[in-house]
């Protein structure tokens, strides 16, 4: 293959994609497969967007690292040990255990994809992947999971006037919930889809770009009322209420912030072409951290 990670890794998803059809389906095609002499595996793929996006991920920052460290350019010249170093590499990093498992669900499908694009690669991916799991299965502790929503975006169209408005910011923007309470023109609505955040953890004033509906919102509140302002426990326990009617798993509005730092790393990875290294950086510039390894703290 050739091209940047991201077109290859795009390439590799689009032999694996199966959104729209069952399990069942691509079960009996796996069957099909085997019952005529080739590989059951090719039956298989992706089943939904959300997965299909973790893997895209996953992918582009495999191949980015493969070519920065051993000049690979074609990402089906990866074997098994690189998928070795690189999976024990992240286990080094003490990522969740949770996250390990993803990024070794999307390394197991590779050959899958592979297979459908008739490439040969070594037989020993799936032994390699598990090893790792296991490693890593010691090595990290369950106890450290996400604390971001499974479906972040649904959750806060379930939330009206102010708290909708504070949520968005949340989330679009990767706010902390104590630094949009009260919210002004002039000294926090500067124009320009530009909002300025002063009541900051350790006092590093920084300026977010928000989207251009809802920075109108926002302006229109402050307009007719003077000022945005929201009682912080009352946010909270409404969005609480939401979350959990909607199944989720509630650990705080924070939350909302780990979404942002997921969706901000794919947005800047996939569409802006930065690496791991440089995507973090922005991130965590943009949360209002001063090191950027803080971000991997919230890919958990």
């Amino acid at each position: 293959m050739r091209g940047s990670p991201t077109r290859q890794a795009k390439s590799v998803l689009a032999m694996l994609k199966r959104i729209g059809e069952s399990k069942h389906q691509a079960k009996a095609r796996a069957k099909a497969f085997s019952s005529a002499g080739l590989n059951s595996r090719k039956g298989l793929g992706i089943f939904s967007h959300n997965t299909a996006k973790n893997y895209q991920a996953t992918y582009v920052r495999f191949f980015t690292w493969a070519r920065e460290s051993y000049g690979i350019t074609d990402a089906t010249q990866l074997t098994s040990e690189h998928a070795r170093e690189w999976l024990t590499m992240n286990i080094e990093r003490n990522l969740s255990y949770d996250t390990l498992q993803s990024y070794a669900s999307a390394l197991e499908k590779l050959p899958v994809a592979f297979e459908t694009m008739n490439i040969d690669h070594d037989s020993n991916w799936s032994s390699v992947v598990q090893e790792c799991r296991d490693v890593g299965k010691q090595a990290l502790s369950n106890e450290r999971k996400s604390r971001a929503f499974k479906e972040p975006f649904r959750i806060v169209e379930q939330l009206t006037g102010r708290y909708r408005i504070a949520a968005d910011l949340q989330l679009r923007c990767g706010c902390r919930i104590g630094e949009i309470t009260e919210l002004k023109i002039g000294r926090n609505i500067v124009g320009n889809n530009q909002l300025v955040l002063t009541n900051t953890k350790g006092g590093l004033v920084r300026t977010v770009t928000v989207p251009a509906q809802l920075y109108n919102q926002l302006n229109n509140v402050i307009n007719e009322h003077g000022v945005f302002r929201i009682d912080q426990k009352s946010y909270a326990l409404e969005l609480k209420h939401v979350a959990k009617q909607l199944g989720e798993r509630w650990s705080g509005t924070h939350s909302l912030r780990w979404n942002y730092a997921r969706n901000e790393m794919f947005r800047l990875e996939m569409q802006k072409n930065m690496s791991f290294d440089q995507a973090r950086y922005a991130v965590s510039r943009s949360m209002g951290h001063r090191r950027p390894e803080i971000t991997e703290w919230y890919l958990r």
